[in-house]
Parts: structure tokens; sequence; C-alpha cells
């Protein structure tokens, strides 16, 4: 499903090629990052490493939405 959106999407914004290749390319690329994994002691390093990524997902895109939402009304009133 996740490869269906990210192909949908890609397709969207540049549309060269049918969805399918874009679908294919990412579920090849997928695969062969996985190849490179090696071991789970990695993995749990690269999970700390992007837990600020996430806690900016989760808290700061929310807030900028607000604070321009906000903005965008006080322009508009």
């Amino acid at each position: 499903m996740a490869l269906w959106v990210v192909g949908t999407i890609v397709h969207t914004f540049c549309g060269y090629w049918r969805t399918q290749i874009y679908i294919a390319g990412f579920g090849l690329f997928n695969y062969v990052a996985t190849l490179l994994i090696p071991n789970f002691a990695w993995i749990e390093r690269l999970t700390l490493l992007e837990i600020p990524l996430r806690m900016y997902c989760i808290a700061g895109v929310p807030a900028i939405v607000l604070i321009l939402g906000l903005a965008q009304r006080r322009k508009l009133a």
C-alpha cells in the first residue's frame, strides 16, 4: 500500500512514466536498501537518529499550520 501511495504521489508531481513503473522502482530500491542493512543494532541506532524528525512531524508541522492559519484568518478579517 505504501509503495502505491508513493508511486501515485511521484506520478502526480512528475508524471513522465506510468504509476506502475514508479511503484516497481521504489520496490526495487526498498529491496536493495534492506539487503544493505548489516545487523539489527544498526537499525536501533537509526531509529534513535530519527526520533527528532518524528517529534518535529508530531509537534512542529501542526504548530506551523496553526500559526499560518491564524495569520491568514487575521489577514482576511
